[in-house]
């Protein structure tokens, strides 16, 4: 089981890595499929959860992706692991289904606490830009971030000073958070392509992203009147 889960981390860190690695900075058709890829595995792990009726299914696939997630920790794959747990895992439609969330078990539910840690916007992500300095090791990063980091850089700092001057700490740091990028974009996984599961993420049909909650409030009221079934079974034979 944790084999297959690291097989599908690797994957989601060979399709994030090589779309990163060639990505010109000012390329933004580039940065559109990138985004368009996270946006991709998160439609696809919320789709494989909401389409589950079963419950006892349900909690068993949400472990599954909070043991990819942990893989993909390991690998620094934090791109996916912001895809993953903040945007899917912890979507209103997913965190809707409390009786789901209630059969997860307390190991799951600590990793998951883990991934919050991390992906928490706190003091403007700290814990994620500590986990980004202490490792060589190759790294995806979230790209989100960065485009977020060089809006607000465009927006705050005028590209011109008094008297025409030009603005040589707005180009020093935007030049810092290139350097960055440039880094992670040379540090190369030996990561080994599964052409299988390359082909399932990328052909894998997703649901409707204005349909997710809807169909999570049907399986929670489903749930609901299958637990009262339930407690008036027991009541009749009490």
């Amino acid at each position: 089981k944790q084999w297959y889960q690291r097989r599908v981390a690797i994957t989601a860190g060979i399709l994030e890595y090589t779309k990163k690695r060639d990505l010109p900075i000012n390329n933004y058709p580039s940065i559109h499929r990138c985004t368009e890829y996270f946006k991709k595995i998160t439609n696809t792990v919320m789709t494989m959860i909401l389409q589950c009726e079963p419950r006892d299914i349900r909690i068993k696939i949400v472990e599954h992706f909070i043991d990819i997630t942990h893989q993909c920790l390991l690998l620094r794959n934090f791109s996916a692991l912001f895809s993953i747990a903040f945007s899917a895992l912890a979507s209103a439609a997913i965190r809707n289904l409390a009786s789901t969330w209630e059969g997860v078990s307390p190991h799951h539910h600590d990793l998951f606490q883990q991934f919050m840690d991390i992906t928490s916007p706190g003091n403007n992500y700290t814990i994620f830009r500590k986990l980004l300095k202490t490792s060589n090791e190759p790294t995806v990063p979230f790209l989100q971030l960065y485009i977020k980091e060089f809006l607000m850089m465009n927006e705050v700092n005028p590209d011109y000073l008094k008297k025409g001057l030009i603005n040589l700490q707005k180009r020093r740091l935007i030049y810092r958070e290139l350097e960055e990028l440039r880094y992670f974009q040379n540090c190369k996984y030996n990561l080994t392509e599964i052409p299988e599961l390359i082909s399932f993420f990328l052909n894998y049909e997703t649901g409707q992203v204005d349909d997710f909650y809807l169909r999570s409030e049907i399986l929670k009221r489903s749930e609901r009147e299958k637990s009262k079934k339930s407690s008036r079974r027991r009541m009749t034979y009490s």
